[in-house]
């Protein structure tokens, strides 16, 4: 292991701008395919396979889906239903207006004979649950010949009322009136006794709030295409807002796919202050114990290239990953950062970068495989968002070394300090060998062992 990767420095040490180039291409080539996944904010991806249909099928239900938006008027609503339903034509047609709207979702702001169509097939479908034993018996009286000529001529003279072109679809659909007792039972119930309509306007029944209702066409665990979706609700209200505030009209919404992108939203912002902390802990230690500028270069240059490698191999595997898995996967860069900080740390004790390779490559590319490892045991999970996380992770830890052992000993060159023997600053672009402060030890070791060295050996030489 070690004689592959001295073999790979040696054949690079001579030939740099190849070394240089092929990166370039490389990276290049990584980042192309990186651009080909698709990021999906599915939450559903946190179940097991199994439980994950379930809440597929859950997550296609229409009912919970809805957003309301609720135009209020206060108590001077009574005298304010023009401006209201002028409100809700004006909202409609400002979310209409835009694009990913009208891809993602529809908007409903009157109800007219779609409320009419959406009870029958309510009543349709929900028939033998809402008919009672009397009703049954009286079904027997309508399939008698008698029975069926008194229901046609019924029907004839509904169609010739004015109602007629109001109730043909229900006459088509039951024809003997089977339903009519299904229509007591609502009743009963009191479905929509708290609404009215109103010029087809869905009103509460003191006409104080006008109802408009938005149905989505995504899944409600999409919280990627919720959140923008949103956004594009959000901005039609402040402008409704501000355009109705003189007469005294808000609008205001609430609803399942709202509280998911709320949610959404809180989980990314957490995510990003979890992990600006740890990158400027990482980077405030890094600067603290090298005292270098560029050693957090340095240092990140591994990371970032293996977290590209693993995104250019997963396109290659799938086409779709969850950004929560990648998200929580910034947690490995942690551990990444450990692999190239050995090779920095070790590079301030030994100038010559062969040797650095020869004592860090068997314990590095070991110590990589076991945690690797643990993060692959992730693949055999029933949870997709899981997968994603451990083959992510797994992938950046492989890249990361790789990185480290193979492009980072050329980064980092060996310097002279006034003619005294070589000595590792851990980049060029300093002169100072021994720094000072916390980390001077580090350095001094090595510095005092050099010259040490070459006093003993200048001093054989004259005694000689």
């Amino acid at each position: 292991m070690n004689k592959f990767f001295i073999a790979l420095y040696d054949f690079f040490e001579s030939r740099r701008t190849l070394l240089y180039a092929l990166l370039g291409v490389l990276v290049v080539a990584m980042a192309s395919a990186a651009l080909r996944l698709r990021f999906s904010e599915n939450i559903t991806g946190f179940f097991p396979d199994g439980e994950r249909k379930a809440a597929a099928a859950f997550s296609n239900l229409k009912i919970k889906d809805k957003i309301a938006v609720m135009i209020n008027a206060g108590e001077d609503a009574a005298d304010k239903t023009d401006e209201m339903m002028a409100c809700a034509d004006s909202l409609a047609a400002r979310l209409n207006a835009d694009t990913l709207f009208r891809r993602y979702a529809e908007v409903e702001a009157t109800f007219g004979r779609e409320l009419a169509d959406g009870m029958r097939s309510f009543l349709q479908g929900n028939l033998p649950l809402l008919l009672s034993e009397a009703d049954y018996a009286r079904m027997d009286t309508l399939v008698t010949p008698r029975g069926i000529a008194q229901a046609m001529e019924g029907n004839y003279r509904r169609l010739l009322s004015p109602v007629g072109g109001f109730i043909d679809e229900y006459i088509y659909d039951d024809p003997l009136g089977l339903s009519f007792g299904a229509l007591g039972k609502l009743q009963e119930l009191n479905i929509g006794g708290n609404y009215t309509l109103c010029d087809d306007y869905l009103f509460s029944k003191d006409m104080t709030t006008l109802l408009v209702f938005i149905s989505p066409h995504y899944q409600s665990g999409d919280t990627g295409v919720g959140d923008r979706l949103i956004e594009r609700i959000e901005s039609a209200l402040e402008g409704l807002n501000a355009e109705y505030a003189a007469a005294g009209i808000t609008a205001d919404y609430y609803g399942g796919p709202a509280v998911a992108a709320y949610n959404a939203r809180q989980i990314k912002r957490d995510m990003m202050l979890t992990l600006n902390v740890a990158i400027l802990i990482i980077v405030a230690f890094i600067t603290f114990s090298f005292r270098n500028k560029f050693a957090v270069l340095l240092a990140l240059i591994p990371v970032a290239g293996g977290a590209l490698f693993a995104l250019a191999l997963m396109s290659l595997t799938c086409h779709t990953i969850s950004s929560i898995a990648v998200g929580a996967g910034t947690v490995v860069m942690g551990i990444a950062l450990s692999y190239s900080i050995h090779i920095l740390c070790h590079a301030n004790h030994c100038h010559d970068p062969r040797q650095i390779i020869r004592d860090l490559a068997y314990p590095l590319t070991i110590g990589s495989i076991t945690t690797i490892g643990a993060f692959a045991g992730l693949l055999f999970t029933d949870s997709q968002l899981l997968r994603d996380f451990g083959l992510f992770a797994s992938l950046t830890l492989v890249g990361t070394t790789l990185f480290s052992l193979v492009l980072l000993p050329h980064l980092i060159r060996k310097e002279k300090r006034g003619g005294g023997p070589p000595c590792w600053n851990g980049w060029s672009g300093s002169r100072e060998c021994v720094p000072t402060g916390t980390a001077r030890w580090w350095r001094r070791s090595c510095c005092s062992r050099s010259y040490v060295s070459s006093s003993s050996t200048a001093s054989a030489l004259t005694a000689t």
